[in-house]
């Protein structure tokens, strides 16, 4: 039973920290704050797991003493000595010469260990260490499931020398993704208006396909976060099946450089229908001095642009 106990606690143990080194990579990875909750609460845990566990492998040691030196038996009991007196004895001292002055016999030193001293443990298997790895990085894994699509975009935005902004839902890679997952949550590609933030999404949309209100969807994280109602009437929806939502960054990029300001404090793309009925991708800029909107068609082509601080 002390042996279950002590195996199921190392285990519980490796899976915490495992649970806590993946929080660790989803926060820096997708920057989900629900991973900053699982490192944050797998720190206590693995304190306490830690020290159950270590209390568990404490084995009983017998306690160290003076050892006995082999060959000297030892006796509680005082041997007796006979004693004879004797007159006038012979004298026995030797005159002191080269051949009599012998080495003194060299000291056998036995090493004690001193009293309360801890043995060494034995040396722990490799086969071991495997396991405890394996554990750990299993624990690891379950952490990241909701988020291996994400790491996954990252490993391909590293791929693209895009590390930094293949994530940004303005400049990024990733905005047909997002919008796909959307979709999904609405049950159709029927919108409203999709706007792009830098790790989010927010889209309006039909409640259902035949109802007149509209609902609001808030994409971020690689999953839908909310749904609100957002509009009693539905005014120009479109098919964003037609769309290719990858364009979304490359207009923003051209924008920004025609624009040709010197820094910007934000920018917005958003996809709607507009007033002559035709679906548009529209770019909003701004910086401490000046702002600005482009329209653009789907295909990328310039319908106007109109603000301040534009030549």
């Amino acid at each position: 039973m002390v042996m279950i106990v002590r195996v199921v606690s190392h285990v519980v143990f490796q899976l915490i920290v495992g649970a806590g080194i993946g929080g660790v990579i989803g926060e820096l990875v997708t920057g989900d704050w629900l991973y900053t909750i699982v490192w944050s609460t797998a720190i206590p845990l693995f304190i306490l797991a830690g020290t159950f566990a270590s209390s568990t492998s404490r084995t009983p040691t017998s306690p160290t003493g003076i050892r006995r030196v082999p060959g000297i038996v030892a006796s509680a009991a005082s041997i007796p000595v006979a004693r004879v007196a004797v007159l006038n004895p012979e004298p026995t001292a030797v005159p002191i010469t080269a051949t009599t002055v012998a080495e003194p016999a060299a000291a056998t030193v036995v090493p004690v260990a001193p009293a309360g001293a801890i043995p060494l443990r034995p040396t722990v298997p490799w086969w071991s260490r495997a396991l405890a790895i394996s554990v750990i990085l299993v624990g690891a894994a379950i952490t990241l499931i909701p988020s291996y699509r994400i790491i996954g975009w990252t490993a391909g935005n590293i791929a693209q020398g895009r590390f930094w902004d293949g994530n940004d839902m303005r400049t990024g890679l990733h905005q047909q993704e997002a919008v796909d997952d959307l979709a999904h949550a609405v049950g159709t590609y029927k919108f409203v208006n999709i706007s792009f933030y830098d790790s989010y999404v927010i889209a309006e949309a039909p409640t259902s396909s035949t109802s007149v209100t509209t609902d609001r969807y808030v994409w971020r994280y690689g999953r839908i976060e909310s749904r609100d109602p957002e509009s009693a009437a539905i005014d120009g929806a479109f098919d964003a099946s037609r769309i290719d939502f990858s364009i979304v960054g490359e207009l923003v990029e051209r924008s920004k450089q025609d624009a040709g300001w010197d820094s910007f404090e934000s920018f917005y793309p958003s996809v709607r229908m507009s007033n002559e009925g035709i679906v548009e991708v529209d770019i909003s800029l701004s910086s401490a001095y000046f702002s600005a909107t482009y329209r653009y068609t789907t295909s990328g082509d310039v319908i106007d642009r109109s603000g301040t601080g534009l030549d």
